[in-house]
């Protein structure tokens, strides 16, 4: 960088000039001439940063790509990780349901063998009650028969003896 020459005495008589002072123009044109006096960058000043720049974001770049990869590859590494562990537990679940599910057919195929043999048991027992039925109301049948008949029979038999007994009180 390269300092910018400046002339003190030239500006101090413009301001004069232009109705400063001469006090106010001296200390105007040192004040204006100190902060003037500070380097400037040049053009190849400018170039020389610019390369700089430039050099340290590709480094910056190199080493975000590298770490880039680098979290890529190690991202997928636990996503496979996760996939294999996901996958085992999968099978054990399914392992897990499909014995629940064969015990719990074993469980209800027993559970309706049960309830057959108990409703064929049932119903031997309606039958058997049934027939006993059947026959109780046979037999009840020839017995109110046996009772009718015998009724009529002794109603005949009470007819026909009051008609007799009539016909020998009328002749």
């Amino acid at each position: 960088m390269t300092a910018v020459p400046f002339d003190t005495l030239k500006l101090a008589r413009a301001l004069r000039d232009a109705t400063f002072s001469p006090e106010q123009a001296e200390g105007a044109a040192h004040a204006i001439a100190e902060a003037v006096q500070t380097e400037f960058a040049t053009k190849p000043d400018l170039r020389e940063v610019e390369a700089a720049l430039s050099k340290d974001i590709r480094e910056v770049e190199a080493a975000l790509s590298k770490d880039i990869r680098e979290v890529e590859a190690a991202l997928s590494k636990d996503i496979r990780e996760v996939e294999t562990s996901l996958s085992k537990d999968i099978r054990e679940v399914e392992t897990s349901l499909r014995a629940d599910i064969r015990e719990v057919e074993t469980s209800l195929r027993a559970d309706l063998r049960a309830t057959e043999l108990r409703l064929t048991g049932e119903i031997a027992s309606t039958n058997v009650n049934i027939a006993s039925l059947n026959t109780n109301i046979a037999s009840t049948k020839a017995e109110i028969l046996k009772w009718t008949f015998g009724a009529i029979g002794f109603q005949t038999f009470i007819i026909l003896g009051a008609t007799a007994a009539l016909i020998r009180i009328i002749r």
